[in-house]
């Protein structure tokens, strides 16, 4: 089982904002080849480091609320 969550803007809030853990965030997307060759980097470290953060992966163009999130962090690509 991996130790990164999926996230999208539903669960934005409760699962990051609100987290009462250190999270760590990868926005990211399918077509983005620098993306999906982060993707085993960003699991390995999350099953590492799962006992002291949580890890989750944010798709930025699943929805137009994911993208004005990933707007409103400066995220870029």
């Amino acid at each position: 089982m991996s130790a990164v969550l999926d996230v999208d803007a539903e669960d934005w809030e409760m699962e990051v904002l609100r987290s009462d853990i250190l999270t760590v965030v990868d926005f990211w997307h399918e077509r983005c080849p620098w993306c999906i060759q982060l993707n085993p980097i960003f699991e390995e470290v999350a099953d590492e480091y799962k006992d002291k953060a949580k890890f989750v992966r944010f798709n930025v163009l699943k929805s137009p609320r994911n993208r004005d999130i990933a707007i409103r962090y400066g995220v870029m690509g």
